[in-house]
């Protein structure tokens, strides 16, 4: 705004027009993509609320510049066909039933990779179905404890190290998050699924399924793990036993 409008001195010279303007160079000037635009317009609301709040300037007229429309399309996600032949895949691969693990974690509890690559073996109740945190329950449906129970034989095998840890590399180490990333890319490239489409997208996946069965606010808490009463939601998930 300041190279388009280089005579502009003071704070309060600035006005509706000139926000429209820095709008409007964004896309046709910088290139910009309208969520990129957005971004920049919350943030600059943002500012003159700061200025209107200190009275340096009359209002928030910031306020009064629309965002852009986004078409309304879906969030990538994977399908629940996608994810059997992911899955499928993997199963090929040695040791492949722990990476199917994991990703069932991600999509019925929404919790992050890394945070699942931290589990220690005492986290896990088979008995009970439960994933167990210090502050959290995750129920765990009848699909992932199969799985679950075949990849648990398989880590007896590869504990060389007596670890503590739930996830095993083949030679006994914890699972590293890139060796997680490379094995699921590889399984994707022996599929037709989009190449595009990596572990980051499964949490989006899990968010896409729980959004059908709970209120967007309950969305909201599920999303940022902060509390217990997520326990009963999960239940609902429609990915729990279908994958």
């Amino acid at each position: 705004m300041f190279f388009q409008y280089p005579n502009i001195t003071s704070i309060n010279e600035i006005s509706e027009k000139h926000i429209v303007s820095f709008k409007d160079f964004c896309i046709d000037g910088l290139n910009n993509r309208k969520t990129t635009v957005n971004s920049k317009l919350t943030a600059l609301r943002y500012f003159f609320k700061y200025l209107s709040e200190e009275g340096l300037i009359d209002y928030n007229f910031a306020l009064n510049v629309s965002n852009f429309k986004i078409d309304g399309k879906l969030p990538t996600h994977f399908t629940t066909s996608q994810l059997k032949v992911l899955f499928s895949q993997m199963r090929e691969f040695p040791y492949g039933i722990r990476d199917v693990v994991i990703s069932k974690l991600v999509l019925t509890t929404g919790i992050e990779i890394q945070d699942i690559l931290n589990l220690k073996l005492y986290d896990i109740d088979i008995n009970n179905k439960l994933l167990t945190l210090p502050d959290h329950q995750y129920p765990l449906g009848d699909s992932i404890i199969v799985d679950l129970k075949n990849y648990l034989s398989i880590r007896n095998e590869i504990n060389s190290k007596s670890s503590d840890f739930l996830f095993l590399s083949r030679v006994g180490t914890p699972y590293s998050i890139r060796s997680f990333q490379l094995l699921f890319k590889k399984a994707i490239t022996y599929t037709d699924i989009p190449v595009d489409l990596s572990p980051r997208f499964l949490k989006m996946t899990f968010l896409y399924n729980m959004a059908k069965v709970v209120k967007e606010e309950e969305l909201k808490t599920i999303s940022n793990q902060n509390k217990v009463e997520q326990y009963y939601s999960l239940l609902k998930n429609p990915l729990q036993n279908i994958i």
